[in-house]
């Protein structure tokens, strides 16, 4: 049986009842699915939780809203159909301008739900497999993703940038809403900046699966060439892109040890073949 299930901040009952009826309609026009096939759970925050979940999320403050979607395997035009249909229903419903994030997690029937039991092992890869930004790119579209670094309005460049399905995430490095983390730590450095190539992939409707090449710029490569591995194969060790490292003389702040490029293809994770070459 195929679920939903939405997070929000705290709402009304009504408001809850139309989200429903709302997004129901929505699956069952893009998958042709029967509405008595469909089950709705929703999970909703206090505001000062709602407003750390929506930094986690990339989403602006309290109005964040993260829909979770378990059901049998879907084409592609299926997708992308549901996608902008969630994304409209809750607009409408609620008023809100900010784009929910859409999460999908495809299952037989038989592992989704047993006897209305919630889906939280399903729920929770779910949340680690993003799907699909709700709203593809219309043909020759830029979409842009910002981080709020301040170096981004200095120098003009976007943390990421995506065209159909490419994504060029700019060189990222350890920086946290806070500050950064990290110092001294090669390792802990890639970790970061990873997470955050993560975080903007996502908020441009892919993930770290489908990154096709990382450039890493290192400080000292004879000493942390090791670790910075060791973190870019924690995270990226099965997905396995093209990459570079490179040693460079400096970077734009002395705490830096490791800046990481990442170019992405949105949903080309989902077949992959290998082949040997000689050498």
């Amino acid at each position: 049986m195929p679920t939903i299930e939405i997070e929000l901040p705290e709402t009304t009952r009504a408001v809850r009842a139309a989200l429903a009826r709302a997004v129901t309609a929505a699956f069952c026009d893009a998958t042709g699915h029967d509405r008595a096939t469909l089950d709705v759970y929703f999970h909703t925050w206090a505001s000062g939780e709602a407003a750390r979940a929506g930094e986690l999320l990339d989403a602006e403050g309290p109005r964040a809203v993260h829909v979770s979607v378990s059901s049998p395997r879907l084409a592609r035009p299926a997708k992308q159909a549901l996608a902008r249909g969630l994304t409209e229903a809750i607009r409408g419903v609620t008023g809100w301008v900010e784009r929910p994030v859409v999460h999908l997690s495809e299952h037989p029937y038989d592992n989704v739900v047993v006897e209305g039991a919630l889906l939280s092992d399903a729920f929770e890869a779910c949340r680690s497999r993003p799907f699909y930004y709700p709203t593809e790119p219309a043909p020759g579209e830029r979409v842009r993703v910002t981080s709020g670094a301040p170096w981004e309005p200095l120098v003009g460049y976007s943390r990421a940038v995506r065209v159909g399905e490419s994504i060029a995430v700019t060189g990222t490095t350890a920086t946290t809403r806070d500050g950064h983390v990290g110092d001294g730590d090669a390792y802990a450095q890639t970790i970061q900046a990873l997470r955050n190539i993560e975080a903007a992939l996502v908020a441009a409707g892919s993930s770290l699966l489908d990154v096709v090449r990382t450039r890493i710029f290192v400080r000292d490569i004879a000493r942390d060439w090791e670790a910075i591995g060791r973190g870019h194969a924690e995270l990226l060790g099965q997905v396995r892109p093209a990459t570079s490292m490179v040693e460079v003389s400096r970077l734009i702040a002395d705490w830096m040890l490791v800046e990481i490029e990442a170019d992405a293809v949105a949903g080309s994770s989902a077949i992959v073949r290998e082949v040997t070459t000689t050498r």
